[in-house]
């Protein structure tokens, strides 16, 4: 596997590779979603978008593809009348799929490429499994540090941060990669 490790490609292949998804979970849909979806073709796939002209061109490039599942959300945060909102829409779906289980988090790997990633972070540590990883593309910017620290385990690879709950990630970079 000779992937580039300054950009979140390669990082995303090799958590992929690696952890053998069956649930993901994507704020921000685009390239990252084909990755995902070509690494994981047995894995479903719930991408969440804030904006209609990115939800249209996601759900055209992805429409071929059967474990991919595209919704959008416009506003960041819900209200009692519309909707859990941009954040919380994986929330929603978890409850509708009848997934929900007070103590369970479901997703193995959750890709952050969207609006608001601070939060989006906050919310993935709950939703994902205790060996899962969280993966943040654009990492380096200064208003994540404190979201990245939350998790226990984090390292950043070029500009994608990796972070989980309960794997450590001493060593999850095979030899031949470089940071």
């Amino acid at each position: 596997m000779s992937e580039s490790w300054t950009s979140f490609e390669g990082v995303l292949r090799y958590a992929c590779h690696v952890l053998q998804p069956t649930r993901i979970l994507e704020w921000g849909p685009g390239d990252s979603t084909l990755i995902m979806a070509q690494e994981c073709p047995d894995a479903h796939i719930l991408s969440i978008e804030h904006q209609e002209p990115y939800y249209q061109a996601a759900l055209k490039r992805t429409k071929m593809l059967g474990n991919v599942q595209i919704v959008l959300a416009k506003r960041a945060c819900g209200n009692a009348n519309e909707g859990m909102g941009y954040i919380g829409e994986p929330l929603r779906a978890i409850v509708r799929a009848g997934a929900y289980m007070p103590s369970a988090n479901v997703f193995d790997l959750v890709f952050v490429d969207g609006r608001d990633r601070q939060d989006c972070l906050s919310v993935a540590f709950a939703l994902v499994k205790e060996e899962g990883l969280v993966l943040l593309h654009d990492a380096l910017r200064k208003r994540y540090r404190q979201a990245i620290e939350m998790y226990p385990h984090h390292l950043i690879i070029g500009d994608t941060a990796v972070m989980s709950r309960g794997r450590a990630l001493d060593g999850f970079l095979p030899d031949t990669a470089t940071a």
